[in-house]
């Protein structure tokens, strides 16, 4: 399977295809249900991008998500099938199944214990900025351009969910729509902290002292 996926990563779409293949049969054999299943994933991911596959794509993400669910139906590591199907599924102009498989993916990475050391690096540098604003409007213009261009920095621009905000918008489902479940878990916990700042600021401080040991060692 490591061949297969290494293959996948480096956009050897041809040649990673027999590889997952081989492995999901594999798995299947020895009964490995779980790497059957993450072997379905990858083989939807390289299939989705071949506009005349996007069926069979489909249908292999569907059966892996099918096996996720079997397996632990309480399971929140599932935001990566949900995300593929919502690309399969937008990529047919299945537009209302793709908000709801984008709206799944969120969730299941905003449940995720690991969401936030994960998001670590975003969390420290936007959170903050966007209580510091809602305790001092009147550095809304300022703190909005910064976080802007650190979105952006970052590697997306979630300004203008950002800039809704600070405007006063609170529907999360309006401003998470279009968003990735990583942009999207961002803007969730931004939503919580303005709900709750006193429980973000501790955990917050707890979890700052600790990244930054981590990523001075």
């Amino acid at each position: 399977a490591n061949i297969a996926q290494t293959l996948a990563l480096t956009d050897n779409l041809i040649e990673s295809e027999p590889w997952l293949r081989k492995s999901i049969e594999a798995f299947q054999t020895a009964g490995e249900d779980a790497d059957a299943s993450s072997a379905m994933g990858n083989l939807a991911e390289v299939l989705r991008v071949q506009p005349h596959r996007l069926d069979e794509a489909r249908q292999i993400a569907e059966e892996s998500l099918k096996i996720q669910r079997k397996l632990d139906p309480n399971a929140v590591h599932n935001w990566k099938i949900y995300s593929v199907l919502a690309e399969i599924s937008e990529s047919q102009q299945d537009f209302t199944t793709g908000t709801q498989y984008r709206q799944l993916a969120r969730q299941a990475f905003f449940n995720f214990p690991g969401c936030r050391h994960q998001l670590k690096r975003e969390l420290m540098f936007i959170v903050p900025g966007i209580l510091r604003v809602i305790e001092q409007p009147e550095e809304k213009e300022k703190v909005t351009a910064l976080l802007g261009r650190v979105s952006i920095h970052l590697g997306f621009d979630i300004s203008p969910s950002i800039r809704r905000i600070l405007d006063g918008e609170r529907n999360e489902a309006l401003l998470c729509e279009q968003l990735r479940y990583k942009e999207g878990a961002i803007i969730m916990t931004i939503l919580r902290a303005i709900e709750d700042p006193d429980e973000f600021k501790q955990w917050f401080q707890k979890d700052f002292s600790r990244w930054k040991e981590e990523d001075s060692s």
